[in-house]
């Protein structure tokens, strides 16, 4: 089996003003402050609604958040000028032309997410057994902290 652990992270239009994220209460004033935001159907959209209601804000930003659809990665709708402020697993933000990532949330506000693979026993998968095990050892980490990734 193998795990990688991803944080959520904020992401503006590549030229975009860069707001301070440097502690929770800073990354709540960004969020009061972005015209639009965005998050996908993902656990990091769920992680951040429930930010948003922790803090109290949920209705005061309700009309301004874009959720991204199944499939669209949050980091296209900043890009394409859809959405201000953007949040999303690192890992999608990240080598998007168009786009700067501000960073991971600080403190309280960060959620990790862990995405995990192993495979069925038996014959049909034994490739896949193969690119598991590469996928799980050490020769493999550098290539995922590349894509905004940890090892789990």
């Amino acid at each position: 089996m193998v795990a990688v652990a991803v944080q959520v992270a904020a992401a503006v239009q590549a030229g975009a003003p860069l707001p301070d994220l440097s502690s929770e209460e800073a990354v709540r004033q960004a969020v009061l402050a972005a015209p639009t935001l965005g998050y996908s159907t993902g656990p990091s959209g769920v992680a951040l609604a429930a930010l948003f209601q922790r803090w109290g804000i949920s209705a005061e930003v309700q009309g301004r958040i874009v959720q991204a659809k199944p499939g669209v990665p949050v980091a296209r709708l900043i890009a394409d000028g859809e959405v201000a402020l953007g949040f999303q697993q690192l890992a999608e933000l990240l080598n998007v032309p168009g786009v700067d990532v501000l960073g991971t949330l600080p403190g309280d506000a960060a959620f990790i997410t862990t995405f995990s693979a192993g495979r069925c026993p038996g014959p049909a998968h034994a490739g896949t057994a193969a690119c598991l095990a590469f996928l799980a050892s050490p020769d493999a980490d550098a290539a995922k902290r590349r894509h905004g990734m940890e090892p789990a």
